[in-house]
């Protein structure tokens, strides 16, 4: 019962309903329980308790009519586990804890709609064994009765099993019943409780907003993509993935998505299947037949739709399990799947010997990549990118401009993390002050800079990472890796061209250890149960349909292992057995010994009585049977005895 109660706070926590300080009480009484038990039957002591909990009712009562509704869930849930303290430390012996088992159970339902993350998944993992075992237990003892210690072990063992059962029970449900995670909840404006949180994740994202970010910015290690090298070399990977390109500038100084309908189902056999502009449409001569680098790239799953690719990167094919899916193309380049989660698709990297073709768009093309809100949030970077224009020669290109706005940048402000106390909360503060900023500031200042020059500019989000595992040949990007940076038109130079102003080696510096590596790895294998929807049930049914041809093949290929793989699993199972046999009660292996000796073989579900009679029938001599019956005898004293 601790241990159910004890979940149950564990649940109410992981959702940040409350503080820890306001949980620490109810962990300390749960685990003094034990303690108080001896209290239960004094008035005062009752007393104490429920006017206590009538007390907190009052101030949660109070607070919802002062407070806005989104915090009626938070104040139910801490309501709850405080009535699971309550019940644990008040109930007496003869009291049946049916309150406090359906009180529990609506705790877990409620908690696992709030939090989906791999805490929740242990703490369920381990909540479910307390359940079950606390049920059973409860169903079995009587008052004045306790259990002995052979009893409760048996009883805790058949828990556990069940528990197993149900647990994969709920992944079957998993599996054969698809949900749709992206539909909008019922009451979702009232009951989100990431709007209070006390923390965020830092990650992709398509819009960059200038605005404070109350609470702890957590750097993920979530593996969001892995791009295995197929072909080529490995110098040749860049470390920017593109994800969106945000050209609409807001008056706060944020970007945002233009409206762009794009190339909408454009097939995928087409070898220019995007617009040159973007960067993407490379056409396939230019290539030849050994590209410099080709990738293979899986998205983990995630509520994301977009492709991540590099710039001047051409997507060869889906993998076939996805192709059902539908590609939505838009003109910058960027790239989005008709469905979210995981998905697997191969890209081409142009090799450097490669000239870029050059690339020409009208001017109506490039006005909304001029347009400048200006504002009391953009002036300083106005009044900035004009004093440094000055510096700059007249005829100087617009790669020149952008390369010198993007040193200047880099050496006079300090990078500060998301989240961190003296990071800078506006564009005007930024560069204004010497508190520094997250690289979104500097993105920001460097495409309002341009803009204010009449240099075309966009903010592109994405991830930038340099994770590079030499070994698996395999570039890992994270979510702690997202990023910000600015794409520049020159017709000079062929068209789009990156340049990142944020200070070398402040982002993506830090390398996961070991255990930051194994638990990303969890949270990436429980993203995908989560996020497992009717696509990847149909991947999933792909692969077991194939796994015994597979199979097959590999026991072919491999005669010699697998021969070497099943005599030592016969081996294993030779000595499980003689272990178990080992592991009888001798009475019990004398009398199978006898009856074996006597040639008469112990049938399923039937006594030694039962079997005595039955050689007596057969044609066996006296002392045969006199063995027999001493066995017999034996076995029933000691069974007796016990």
């Amino acid at each position: 019962m601790i241990g159910l109660v004890m979940s149950n706070v564990v649940f109410v926590q992981l959702t940040d309903a409350a503080e820890p300080a306001w949980l620490a009480p109810l962990y300390a009484l749960t685990l003094a329980s034990p303690l108080l038990a001896r209290f239960k039957e004094n008035i005062l002591y009752r007393l104490l308790w429920n006017g206590a909990v009538v007390a907190f009712f009052g101030r949660l009562l109070q607070h919802a009519l002062s407070a806005d509704l989104v915090y009626v869930l938070e104040d139910g849930l801490l309501l709850a586990v405080l009535c699971q303290v309550h019940l644990l430390n008040n109930l007496r012996a003869e009291q049946r804890p049916d309150l406090l088992f359906l009180n529990s159970y609506l705790i877990a339902v409620i908690t696992g709609y709030i939090t989906v993350d791999l805490e929740f998944a242990g703490a369920f993992l381990v909540y479910a064994p307390f359940f079950v075992v606390g049920l059973q237990l409860r169903v079995v003892s009587r008052v004045g009765r306790a259990l002995t210690a052979d009893d409760t072990r048996s009883i805790a063992l058949d828990g556990a099993k069940r528990s197993a059962v149900l647990l994969a029970m709920t992944l079957l449900a998993f599996f054969f019943v698809p949900r749709d995670f992206h539909r909008q909840a019922l009451f979702a404006q009232y009951f989100d409780l990431s709007a209070t949180a006390k923390s965020y994740e830092v990650d992709f994202s398509e819009s960059l907003k200038m605005r404070e970010r109350k609470g702890r910015a957590v750097q993920s290690q979530r593996v969001v993509l892995t791009a295995r090298l197929e072909s080529g070399n490995a110098s040749g990977i860049p470390v920017l993935w593109r994800g969106a390109t945000l050209a609409e500038h807001q008056r706060g100084g944020g970007w945002e998505v233009a409206n762009s309908s794009g190339l909408h189902g454009t097939p995928l056999s087409d070898p220019a299947w995007l617009a040159r502009r973007g960067g993407l449409a490379l056409e396939r001569e230019r290539f030849g037949d050994a590209p410099s680098v080709r990738l293979s790239v899986t998205r983990e799953g995630g509520a994301t739709q977009r492709l991540f690719l590099p710039r001047d990167a051409r997507l060869i094919d889906l993998d076939p399990i996805h192709r059902a899916g539908r590609l939505i193309a838009s003109v910058d380049g960027t790239v989005r799947y008709s469905n979210p989660g995981e998905l697997r698709y191969d890209v081409e990297l142009t090799r450097e010997d490669v000239p870029a073709i050059e690339e020409t768009i009208d001017a109506d093309d490039l006005r909304p990549f001029l347009a400048l809100r200006e504002s009391l949030h953009t002036q300083s970077a106005v009044d900035l990118a004009r004093s440094q224009r000055r510096k700059l020669p007249d005829d100087a290109d617009n790669a020149a401009v952008a390369a010198t706005f993007a040193r200047y940048l880099s050496a006079r402000y300090t990078y500060a993390l998301p989240g961190e106390g003296g990071g800078a909360n506006t564009l005007h503060e930024f560069l204004g002050t010497d508190r520094g900023g997250h690289c979104e500031m500097f993105a920001s200042a460097l495409a309002t800079m341009l803009r204010a020059v009449d240099v075309p500019a966009r903010v592109v989000t994405g991830y930038r990472s340099t994770e590079w595992d030499p070994m698996s040949a395999t570039l890992t990007v994270r979510a702690m890796h997202a990023h910000a940076w600015v794409e520049v038109f020159s017709a000079r130079n062929g068209g789009w061209f990156e340049i990142d102003p944020t200070p070398a080696g402040d982002v993506g510096a830090s390398q996961p250890g070991l255990w930051q590596r194994a638990r990303s790895a969890l949270s990436a294998g429980w993203m995908r149960l989560t996020n497992f929807d009717s696509e990847a049930r149909v991947a999933a049914v792909a692969w077991l349909r194939t796994l015994p041809a597979r199979t097959l093949a590999f026991a072919r290929e491999n005669l010699l292992g697998v021969a070497a793989i099943g005599l030592a699993l016969a081996l294993l199972a030779f000595a499980w057995r003689r272990r178990v046999l080992r592991r009888r009660p001798e009475v019990v292996r004398t009398l199978t010994r006898e009856f074996e000796r006597a040639g008469v073989a112990l049938q399923p579900a039937e006594t030694p009585r039962e079997a005595l009679r039955r050689a007596g029938g057969a044609e066996l001599d006296s002392g045969t049977i006199a063995d027999l019956r001493a066995a017999v005898e034996e076995h029933e004293r000691a069974r007796y005895a016990a």
